[in-house]
């Protein structure tokens, strides 16, 4: 195999810069695990990155796409407990496993890590290659699609458990002593402080984004005994990728959008 199917930039600025075509297909380095992929999920991160990819370190031609679903191909990581054939779904923040935070387990702090579709090639294409800690079984009762939700939006929603637009009203629900994550700026990145409110009722705000490790195992765990699915809106053939980032751009969906990888 030397090259695969793939949605990538070759460029930055609108649809013209995405593209869908032929790129060289990974080989899988010691530690790491080939994945076939069958579906992705489109986020945020993925207009961003068409539009600029500004503070984003990355290389172009960059295959996009964070999240994703597929079958293990080949793997090259002695002792995993993964299986080739078997389905898995994948944390997309590439941890270095050596400082501070990542020896401490806080992964997601990694001071170096790495993003599928934005630091390193993506998931939006037939084959992605990555480390084995990264890859997960997949729950049962889940199609790939729905599989594939889970790895940015629903795992950043889990570890705030336990953007502008609506800071103003964020704060005003609170109660005394409440405490507000904050996961993204989508809608802006400057609101204003409300630094009354914010002493007056010893207010905490915290940031918050993606997940541990840990936490994906937790929230993967949670939805294998609660049957939860995710909510899937649309789903989009490869070569219509233009059309699917004009209908996330449009915020007219409800529930994720979804690319589908065929053979």
């Amino acid at each position: 195999m030397t090259d695969m199917k793939a949605i990538y930039l070759n460029g930055h600025g609108g649809s013209e810069v995405v593209q869908f075509g032929r790129r060289p297909a990974p080989e899988p380095a010691p530690g790491e695990v080939l994945v076939r992929m069958r579906a992705a999920t489109l986020n945020r991160v993925d207009l961003y990155m068409r539009d600029s990819g500004a503070g984003i370190t990355h290389v172009l031609p960059q295959i996009m796409g964070v999240d994703g679903a597929g079958e293990i191909a080949q793997i090259n990581a002695s002792g995993s407990k993964l299986t080739v054939g078997q389905d898995v779904v994948l944390h997309p923040g590439i941890a270095c496993r050596r400082c501070e935070y990542c020896l401490s387990g806080e992964t997601v702090l990694c001071t170096s890590i790495r993003f599928l579709g934005e630091h390193r090639d993506g998931t939006l294409a037939e084959y992605v290659s990555l480390p084995a800690q990264h890859v997960f079984p997949m729950p049962p009762g889940l199609n790939y699609v729905e599989a594939a939700a889970l790895g940015v939006n629903h795992l950043t929603a889990w570890r705030m458990v336990v953007g502008q637009a609506v800071w103003a009203d964020a704060l005003k629900s609170l109660a005394r002593g409440g405490r507000l994550a904050v996961c993204g700026a989508t809608s802006g990145s400057a609101p204003s402080a409300d630094l009354q409110r914010l002493f007056v009722r010893q207010l905490q705000l915290f940031g918050s984004s993606l997940g541990t490790l840990e936490e994906f195992r937790l929230m993967l765990e949670f939805i294998r005994n609660t049957g939860i699915r995710p909510v899937i809106d649309r789903v989009f053939d490869m070569a219509d990728i233009h059309a699917a980032l004009d209908f996330l751009e449009s915020g007219k969906q409800f529930g994720k959008v979804a690319v589908s990888i065929k053979a």
